[in-house]
């Protein structure tokens, strides 16, 4: 049995030849690199693999290059024997693999302990219960509490030897089952009376939570199963960001001034080359709750997760500006419905710099210059055919 190592980096030469990068050591994995990556992803007999591969294979000699290359990748430790490996695990990299990303989450205790509470109302005993992304595996010990006959806790990061090791730890071992793999990917031995699914991330569609749902509500769960959360609202906040602050941010005019005086080069082609173009600048609540409101937040997208079809997100919202000002930002914040009386919002007039989700800010180059009572629209997209994903500001 082999399996991948983690915290892996990988580079595709113009050559088509994969290297794999671990610990500083390069190693050739060859035009078939991926493949054999991929084949080993969770603990995979190397007979199991072998045979994966072999419809792809050209002919005897792919087959020596493809198992001289898993030798030489098992002699460097990219692939090794066994489970998990105490040195493959998390890493302070930023990602979801690092603890000190979870111990924000779990810092946040409006996030976590809300998510607590509606998986102690919204699950009845004896159920099974279907936590994607568990992390830590805080929510799938909650659900166990909560009285879940069997927990699938599925985690593709990682995280997952540590929410093996957190599950143990907690007593409940024996109703919760850690699945390794993406959601998407798996399968599992029955379909599950609820799903909790935490993985809404600051841009609120960004972890596919939409593509998730949509896919384990076909596969994973049972019909009219219920889910935590329920219903997802996304809202915009139309706002005039100060001139110093834009100017740390966007390429202005003022600023190739500057670096002109500064550095006695002529950046103005670099400022053309970033005209018109929209940034995002991540904020926490206490400086997104400061930036000047041009009016009220609009609903830009609101979410059934329980019965939605479609992954695509494509709204225009009409608006009035309740004051002057230039309309070139937007906040970004959502509300999640967890259960009937619990409910999340990352709105900053409602919640502090506790809360571990920031407020996506998007910059606008070109403004809108706004007079009392002047029509205005913000549009959003999600993977919506001929558009980016993202925020965009308009005349109405």
């Amino acid at each position: 049995m082999l399996r991948r190592a983690r915290n892996l980096r990988a580079q595709i030469g113009a050559d088509n030849v994969v290297r794999v990068i671990r610990h500083d050591e390069t190693v050739d994995c060859g035009p078939r690199g991926l493949g054999i990556l991929d084949a080993f992803a969770r603990p995979t007999a190397l007979g199991d693999a072998l045979r994966e591969l072999g419809g792809r294979m050209a002919g005897e000699q792919d087959w020596m290059e493809v198992t001289a290359t898993i030798v030489r990748l098992h002699r460097s430790g990219i692939l090794h024997e066994g489970g998990r490996q105490a040195s493959d695990g998390p890493v302070g990299d930023g990602g979801f693999g690092d603890p000190i990303v979870h111990a924000m989450m779990l810092n946040d205790r409006a996030r976590t302990g809300g998510f607590l509470r509606a998986i102690a109302q919204v699950v009845r005993p004896g159920e099974v219960v279907l936590d994607i992304g568990t992390g830590t595996g805080v929510l799938a010990v909650g659900a166990a509490r909560a009285g879940a006959g069997r927990v699938y806790a599925i985690e593709a990061g990682a995280m997952a030897g540590v929410a093996q090791e957190v599950i143990e730890a907690n007593g409940v071992a024996d109703r919760v089952s850690l699945v390794e793999g993406w959601s998407t990917q798996v399968a599992l031995p029955e379909r599950a009376d609820v799903l909790v699914a935490e993985i809404i991330g600051e841009q609120p569609f960004q972890e596919r939570v939409l593509e998730m749902t949509r896919d384990a509500r076909a596969r994973l769960l049972k019909p009219g199963a219920r889910i935590v959360p329920s219903r997802l609202r996304v809202f915009g906040l139309p706002v005039d960001i100060p001139a110093e602050l834009l100017a740390s941010r966007l390429l202005t005019p003022a600023a190739v001034d500057r670096w002109r005086a500064w550095y006695a080069v002529d950046f103005g082609p670099l400022a053309e080359t970033a005209g018109g173009l929209s940034h995002v600048l991540m904020l926490d609540p206490d400086s997104a709750r400061s930036l000047p409101a041009l009016a009220e937040p609009l609903l830009l997208a609101d979410v059934d997760l329980a019965t939605f079809e479609e992954v695509t997100i494509g709204s225009t919202v009409l608006s009035r500006a309740s004051r002057s000002g230039e309309l070139n930002g937007v906040v970004v914040f959502f509300e999640l419905d967890l259960a009937r009386s619990e409910v999340l919002t990352t709105d900053p007039n409602r919640t502090t710099n506790a809360s571990s989700w920031r407020n996506p800010v998007w910059i606008f180059a070109d403004p809108i210059a706004l007079s009392e009572g002047d029509p205005f629209q913000i549009s959003m997209s999600y993977r919506e055919p001929g558009r980016p994903n993202g925020v965009r500001i308009g005349r109405a």
